[in-house]
């Protein structure tokens, strides 16, 4: 007969936290909660190991163009590549449709890619010397071009990769 869980206790370090179970004698991980800056300031990742699935918050939007209103743009890359190298077999997204465990971890790589697309456009603008205002209307991102929230998004996330470039990103 399995001991249920007694406690569930958070172990700070740093920017993450380890979710312990009391079980019997031990203590058990259930899993880890990191905050870092992607989508915003402070998003949300908890990890389940035992699991393998990862509840990626909005550091994933599945097949919606990056929401960079508030975005760190080499931070999200930085963000989505360190859970890529983790042992996950399930990426949950923030918003978007859920999908069978394989597709969602293509999924997290093609939208990994489409934020490279928008830093790359991003930076080849800028060093093209083209002013911000205009940057927002000649900015392509090639096969993300048509994907939900574009219109929207693309001059918040075009002003974000400038701050960045200009060191001015807060």
């Amino acid at each position: 007969m399995a001991v249920p869980d007694r406690e569930l206790r958070r172990v700070n370090s740093g920017q993450s936290q380890k979710l312990l179970a009391q079980r019997g004698s031990g203590l058990v991980n259930r899993g880890t909660a990191c905050r870092g800056r992607s989508h915003t300031g402070g998003d949300l990742v908890v990890y389940l190991p035992a699991q393998k699935i990862m509840f990626m918050s909005e550091t994933y939007l599945h097949r919606m163009f990056p929401s960079l209103a508030s975005g760190y743009p080499s931070e999200w890359i930085a963000a989505i590549k360190k859970a890529q190298s983790m042992d996950v077999t399930t990426y949950i997204p923030g918003h978007g449709f859920v999908d069978s465990p394989a597709i969602l971890k293509a999924e997290l790589d093609t939208f990994r890619r489409s934020l490279e697309a928008v830093v790359a456009e991003g930076k080849r603008l800028h060093d093209a010397g083209v002013p911000e205002k205009d940057a927002e209307m000649q900015a392509r991102f090639g096969e993300f071009d048509t994907w939900s929230i574009r219109d929207m998004m693309a001059p918040r996330a075009i002003a974000r990769v400038y701050a960045e470039l200009d060191g001015t990103l807060k």
